[in-house]
């Protein structure tokens, strides 16, 4: 039996009984159904009376808090756990919830971002990479205008390629590549004055902060890259997802009609997840968190640069280089030295 709305495990059954349940979530970065083993004696509340609404009359519920089994049962609101049947992951389960910070492609002038990890287990062939993005973009309006209005629920689509490296033999040409035309959602209406939040242009999340609520600028959204099989990975690889924006990427879509519509053209406002969560990585390692993996156009109108093997990236599909600081945290040209350090990218990769 799934979980249901309101979030409680209900039983079509009388009350004071004991009954074995098996409760399955989705895993949100595409793995598995993780379940819950919540066997419990059901005294729980009537659904009719304690969930207005609910056409699930005379079934019993309960709470999800009351099980007790790992792994948390509050998933959605846990940013310092994360799925460990993975080969590497630094997303948290909760991460659509936990507000991470995150780099951006139009306005950094960045063509691809990622990172390299160290892979666990002995698992080689590869499943799929999983990317967390935060999507700024709205149907009307900005972001940061206070005019920010979405339709609940609406999206648009955009393609993005997810690449997988292997460092000890080259950053120009992948050993895996995909493309696919991703579903993105447009971030909601600002309601930020309603909601007492710093800036009236941010939204209400009532799931962010542990459930607590959490003002924001962007959505968040976890995309599940699958690649064909018979790719073996080496033990480190470098990951990283490309994508072209209206003047960044290594084709740039250009001037659109997007571009004349007041709330401009919404991948310009699609960047990914940077952030070092508490006991991340989950599973595998990150051999140096201050470094990233970027190829771009630096703030001082430079193309980015290949310390390690002196390539020079111009404007087209080269090399990626090992980057120091996060420009789109910092706001800076990268002229001094910084450094990525409590804003990891946010990747997991799954083999099999």
């Amino acid at each position: 039996m799934g979980c249901g709305e309101s979030e409680a495990i209900c039983l079509a059954a009388h009350a004071a009984i004991k009954f074995p349940q098996t409760c399955y979530k989705p895993d949100p970065l595409g793995g598995p159904p993780i379940p819950y083993d919540c066997s419990k004696t059901a005294t729980g509340w009537n659904l009719g009376r304690d969930f207005p609404g609910s056409d699930w009359s005379m079934k019993y519920c309960f709470k999800r808090t009351e099980c007790v089994e790992n792994p948390p049962i509050q998933l959605k609101y846990n940013c310092e756990g994360g799925d460990t049947s993975f080969a590497y992951n630094a997303i948290p389960f909760g991460v659509v919830n936990c507000g991470p910070p995150s780099e951006a492609f139009e306005a950094q002038s960045t063509n691809e971002f990622g990172d390299r990890v160290t892979l666990a287990g002995t698992a080689r062939e590869l499943d799929s990479l999983s990317v967390s993005f935060n999507s700024y973009g709205c149907e009307t309006g900005h972001w940061y205008d206070g005019l920010c209005q979405s339709t609940p629920g609406a999206t648009f689509t955009h393609p993005i390629t997810a690449n997988i490296y292997d460092p000890a033999v080259s950053l120009t040409v992948p050993i895996a590549s995909v493309t696919q035309n991703e579903v993105i959602p447009f971030r909601p209406a600002a309601d930020g004055a309603a909601h007492g939040c710093p800036d009236p242009a941010m939204w209400w999340n009532p799931d962010g902060n542990g459930g607590a609520g959490r003002c924001q600028y962007s959505i968040v959204k976890v995309l599940v890259f699958g690649f064909p099989s018979g790719i073996t990975l080496p033990d480190e690889v470098v990951w990283s997802v490309q994508f072209n924006t209206s003047h960044s990427g290594y084709n740039p879509i250009g001037e659109t009609a997007c571009n004349l519509d007041p709330a401009g053209c919404p991948y310009d406002s699609l960047n990914v997840g940077t952030k070092s969560f508490t006991n991340a990585p989950f599973v595998g390692i990150d051999p140096n968190e201050a470094e990233a993996y970027w190829d771009g156009w630096r703030w001082n109108g430079t193309p980015s640069t290949m310390g390690a093997n002196g390539c020079y990236p111009s404007y087209g599909p080269t090399c990626m280089e090992i980057d120091f600081g996060p420009d789109s945290i910092n706001n800076s040209s990268d002229a001094a030295p910084q450094d990525w350090t409590g804003y990891r990218p946010l990747g997991a990769i799954r083999t099999k």
